[in-house]
């Protein structure tokens, strides 16, 4: 492991160090503080969260609440930036802060990944601050608050309501679809092991996890899917079938869509 300390200043509200990671090298989150925001520049890397893995490829980003435990392990050779936010972040800016800033850094979900607009934006004002030309602090700054907008954007309701609040309605409901990972499932069938309407099984997943309940058991079987093609050797097409799609063309479509890549190429990154 390599790290490179690019800035950090007591006086910056900001501290930006480059690492770079061998393939199949681990670095906790200890080694690194606790960055809050990471620009991947080469290679890639996967996030592991107590409770899933999250692959970023080169040239993505990806914003992490410093409340959660996580590691980095490189898929392969990785070069990526860590941006560390200081408390002094909230006072250049109050009234923004109060409204974006401080929700966002209270939120209770792992991870969001960043735009490509926040990237290129980050990219730009990290090429200036290595260069030391004149007004860099400022510009990353600038970068900084771009890239907190842009996660930000369009999520008031989300900020404003207590996401770290669960409802045993929506557990009886995540708990019947893990069990049902292999399986079809329908609307109704949900909403009947919470006890609710299908209405009311809408309302109440859009309001704590931000998404429809077939949107989200069909994540739910991707992540089943991404985690055994790192840890079994069994054909695609047995993957497949244990989380619940009718072929192998409809899971390959579903699983690039969210991944990026089709799961053969997802595989041969842990070979």
């Amino acid at each position: 492991m390599k790290v490179t300390v690019l800035f950090d200043s007591a006086l910056f509200p900001l501290s930006v160090c480059r690492c770079t990671l061998e393939k199949d090298e681990t670095l906790v989150r200890k080694a690194v503080s606790s960055a809050s925001a990471v620009l991947v520049e080469s290679g890639d890397v996967s996030f592991v969260f107590p409770d899933n893995i999250v692959p970023v490829l080169s040239h993505s980003g990806i914003f992490i609440n410093q409340n959660r435990e996580r590691k980095m392990r490189a898929n392969m050779e990785s070069c990526f930036v860590l941006l560390e936010f200081t408390q002094q972040l909230t006072g250049h800016l109050p009234l923004v802060s109060d409204k974006y800033i401080k929700p966002l850094l209270r939120l209770s979900g792992d991870y969001t990944v960043l735009s490509k607009t926040a990237c290129s934006s980050l990219s730009s004002a990290l090429d200036s601050l290595e260069m030391g030309q004149f007004g860099c602090e400022l510009k990353m700054l600038s970068a900084v608050f771009d890239l907190l907008f842009t996660v930000c954007s369009g999520k008031e309701d989300l900020l404003a309501s207590p996401s770290s609040v669960s409802d045993e309605r929506l557990e009886r409901m995540l708990d019947f679809m893990n069990s049902r990972l292999d399986s079809k499932l329908s609307l109704e069938e949900v909403a009947e092991a919470g006890f609710v309407s299908q209405r009311e099984a809408s309302r109440l997943f859009e309001k704590y996890l931000g998404s429809s309940p077939m949107k989200y058991f069909l994540f739910l079987r991707l992540e089943k899917a991404r985690s055994l093609l790192e840890r079994k050797q069994a054909a695609i097409a047995d993957i497949c079938q244990e989380t619940g799609f009718e072929s192998v063309s409809h899971f390959s479509t579903c699983f690039r869509k969210m991944y990026a890549m089709t799961p053969g190429e997802y595989r041969n990154r842990y070979r």
